[in-house]
């Protein structure tokens, strides 16, 4: 395992004459151990013949040796030095190759190990070669990456073909995206190059999005764009191309650029390509020229072209940007046609007319702008004088320098001013002038029209407006616009009424939908609305009733005024809708209590015709069960006499409840006529409370008296007043409690007034009873009813009466403690 940077040396080889050397030593060994293994002494005549000899074939031999034997050795010998040389050049280059690639390489075996590895240039010192040596591909990548890179890696050994992948990896706080290429190199590594593409992608990015915004440019401009390559054919073509030369893109795409221009320029065009890919010259690039183009129904037209070039992969190609300037010659064909009549129509308008050279010196003013000059001075004084001596204002408030931004740009101006000027009169007025200014060839001309009674006329709009805006947002009632197509506006009460919170929420609806299905004649909401809206486009107005609907679903009434009127130019409606819910229903009330006033009266008329009918049997009943019980016609028995006395007590109580219906119907049907008289009031207290002051003392109950001694005298009808305050005293002793109490009344003058209060200290009212007390035929409680009697009409007939006095009555109560009834009379009325 080793990372892959390899410096491995080279070992040398001996020379020729090195093993040359060796086979001299190797021949003097042999001699030497022919030495030791004989006696030198005795055969050293021999040893030095065998010297002798052995130099002798060393000197023989020896080039035969070479030739035979050691030359061959020796041409290996320098063949692998030369291999090895070679090898150690290719290991250099191949280790600078390495070196200066500036991607990552990784070397994995087929178990997943890594083997082999070299930063990525400037990375080293953040990738050490530690960090991944001898580890496997799940301890060093993610589980993701680790298992796709296995997957990739496993496919390469299986196919043997190189595979290429990508993947992102976080980096400090960005994303970096990389490209990867797995090759096998061997028969169980592969080598994995791994290259950082973050800013390839950003940049295919920026230019996808400038190809885009190139597209979206092109296809909206209202010229043509048309890109061909350098041999003249079409490689890009915008809608405005098909709009002006007839072409769809299918079409010209790769044809040559000669299809859109007349025979007459084509040889020309072709000589221009030409002239510019030998020598890089054109007479038109960077330039606007004049020119004919061809259509597909092959009709001509003037056209402007526009035309630059532009290299791309060592490649040129050329955009023209044309215009269609059919209608930019007509108009000047026009122009031209119309100069002879420019000086008859300026003299014919009611606009003053005048035109300045380039210098603002005066050319031309027609009749009109002679109005505008000083009195007495004539239009050839003024002819050929510079507008800051003409107009002194111009230089100051900066029009001067406007003017000629005009001339130079051709942008138009148009401002308003207020000038002071001699009337016919010779007093000085105020006019408004709004002045136009345009160029006219290289000078300028200039519109000045009197907009003094439009200036005056839109104050006076302006103000009518504000006041309708005023009246329009202050209404109560909601307010409408709308036009055939429904609502375009309406003011905040309509919000309001409707239970709408937005205005653009309410003005999406049409009349039908603010409506119930349909109106309670039963005609259908849209189809009445619309016949109601189409009536006041015609008459100018119609005013309804109509049943609306708010948001929340809930129906009312409303009084409608449709009007119409001219809005800009256009006629629109107003409708004015009144919520008129409270007076339908207070008309229905009425309708109501009237008819419920006359059964009511009705029923009061016949009681009181009824008075003699229902008095006629019961006065029979009491006065023949009173002679019964007196035994003028035979004694009875005591049982018998017990009966009679119930039939006479009854009949006391029904002939009390009769007086009491007929009272009250007589009340009500407005036949009960009050008996105005002056009396005592002291009297009329005296005679109350003797016909309570048996049943008062039976309960155990104490009367108190409280008098104002100021109040002797009061006008009344003193049976009523006395009726009222003995069924006051009746029922203060009815509800008194069983152990008895107090009942106290009172009686004070305050303010022309008298006041009557009967307190009592019973059983008292419930709070949620109060307000049954004064009406006819109801009782608080009914087990009250069945326990102390009554009809329930004694209350309800005293409020009328007192009220017949032109008095009220009140009660206050607490439950359980007691109650407290005070009625107020004028002490003084009308006496009959």
């Amino acid at each position: 395992m080793t990372e892959i940077n390899p410096e491995k040396p080279i070992g040398g080889v001996s020379s020729l004459i090195s093993t040359y050397r060796i086979v001299l030593t190797l021949v003097l060994l042999i001699l030497f151990s022919e030495i030791v293994s004989h006696s030198i002494i005795p055969h050293l005549s021999g040893f030095l013949g065998a010297l002798f000899d052995s130099l002798l074939l060393v000197t023989i031999l020896s080039p035969l040796l070479y030739l035979f034997m050691f030359k061959p050795i020796l041409f290996h010998i320098n063949q692998r030095r030369l291999v090895e040389e070679a090898l150690q050049k290719s290991e250099i280059k191949t280790r600078s190759i390495f070196q200066a690639i500036p991607d990552m390489l990784f070397m994995i075996n087929k178990g997943a190990v890594f083997m082999g590895f070299k930063a990525a240039k400037g990375m080293e010192p953040l990738m050490p070669a530690q960090a991944f040596l001898g580890k496997k591909v799940s301890e060093v990548l993610s589980p993701k990456l680790a298992e796709e890179t296995m997957k990739h890696i496993e496919n390469v050994f299986m196919t043997g073909n190189a595979i290429l992948f990508e993947y992102k990896l976080p980096q400090k706080d960005t994303i970096h995206e990389y490209e990867a290429k797995v090759s096998r190199i061997s028969g169980d590594e592969v080598l994995c190059i791994v290259r950082d593409i973050t800013d390839r992608k950003k940049a295919e990015i920026v230019l996808k999005e400038n190809e885009e915004r190139f597209r979206l440019i092109s296809e909206s401009a209202n010229d043509a764009i048309i890109t061909a390559d350098s041999k003249g054919d079409i490689i890009f073509w915008n809608n405005a191309a098909y709009k002006i030369f007839g072409y769809d893109k299918e079409e010209v795409i790769g044809k040559p650029l000669t299809i859109l221009m007349p025979e007459i320029y084509r040889d020309e065009h072709r000589n221009g390509l030409k002239r510019l890919a030998a020598s890089g010259e054109s007479h038109v690039i960077g330039k606007t020229v004049e020119l004919s183009g061809l259509r597909k129904d092959s009709t001509l037209f003037p056209l402007e072209l526009s035309l630059s070039t532009w290299k791309a992969g060592g490649a040129i190609f050329f955009t023209g940007i044309l215009r269609d300037t059919t209608e930019q010659k007509h108009a000047e064909e026009l122009l031209r046609c119309s100069e002879g009549r420019l000086s008859k129509f300026m003299n014919s308008a009611t606009d003053a007319f005048t035109i300045w050279d380039s210098k603002l010196n005066l050319v031309e003013l027609n009749t009109v702008a002679s109005r505008y000059l000083p009195r007495g001075v004539r239009i050839s004084e003024v002819i050929g004088k510079n507008i800051k001596v003409l107009e002194p204002d111009a230089k100051p408030s900066g029009r001067y320098d406007q003017f000629l931004n005009v001339i130079k740009t051709g942008e138009p101006l148009t401002f308003e001013i207020l000038s002071l000027q001699l009337n016919y009169d010779n007093v000085v007025v105020d006019r408004y002038l709004n002045i136009r200014a345009f160029k006219v060839d290289d000078g300028l001309g200039l519109i000045t029209t009197d907009i003094t009674e439009r200036k005056r006329m839109g104050e006076e709009l302006i103000q009518s407006e504000e006041k309708y805006h005023t009246l329009y947002e202050s209404s109560s009632d909601a307010i409408m616009l709308l036009d055939e197509k429904g609502f375009f506006d309406c003011n905040d009460a309509t919000l309001r009424i409707f239970g709408y919170s937005n205005k653009d929420d309410f003005i999406k609806l049409t009349p039908s939908q603010v409506s119930p299905p349909s109106q309670p004649d039963g005609m259908d909401s849209g189809l009445a609305a619309n016949n109601k809206i189409a009536y006041a486009f015609t008459k100018g107005m119609n005013q309804f009733e109509w049943v609306h609907r708010r948001k929340n679903g809930e129906d009312f009434h409303a009084d409608v005024l449709l009007s119409a009127f001219n809005l800009r130019g256009k006629q629109v409606l107003q409708a004015t809708v009144r919520d008129i819910t409270d007076r339908k229903r207070a008309q229905e009330l009425h309708i109501e209590n009237v008819q419920l006033e006359n059964e009511s009266k009705a029923k009061s008329e016949f009681l009181a015709s009824m008075s003699h009918e229902l008095r006629t049997p019961l006065n029979a009943i009491l006065g023949f069960s009173d002679i019964m019980n007196m035994g003028i016609g035979g004694n009875l028995n005591e049982k018998q006499k017990e009966y009679v006395k119930d039939i006479y007590n009854a009949g006391n109580h029904l002939l009390l409840i009769i007086d009491d219906i007929l009272d009250l119907s007589k009340v009500e049907a407005g036949k009960m006529e009050l008996a105005i008289e002056k009396f005592s009031v002291l009297e009329l207290l005296e005679e109350s409370l003797t016909l309570i002051k048996n049943k008062a003392i039976k309960h155990n109950i104490e009367i108190i008296r409280d008098i104002d001694p100021r109040l002797e005298f009061m006008d009344g009808d003193k049976k009523r007043v006395k009726q009222v305050l003995f069924n006051l005293l009746s029922n203060a002793v009815k509800f008194s409690k069983e152990g008895g109490g107090t009942i106290t009344i009172a009686v004070k003058k305050i303010d022309g007034v008298a006041n009557f209060s009967v307190s009592d200290t019973g059983i008292g009212i419930e709070e949620n009873n109060l307000n049954k007390l004064f009406k006819e035929f109801q009782q608080v409680d009914s087990g009250i009813c069945r326990k102390y009697g009554g009809t329930g009409l004694g209350l309800a007939i005293s409020k009328k009466l007192v009220e017949l006095h032109g008095g009220k009555i009140t009660v206050k109560s607490i439950y359980g403690k007691g109650s407290t009834f005070t009625f107020s009379i004028p002490i003084q009325h009308e006496v009959n």
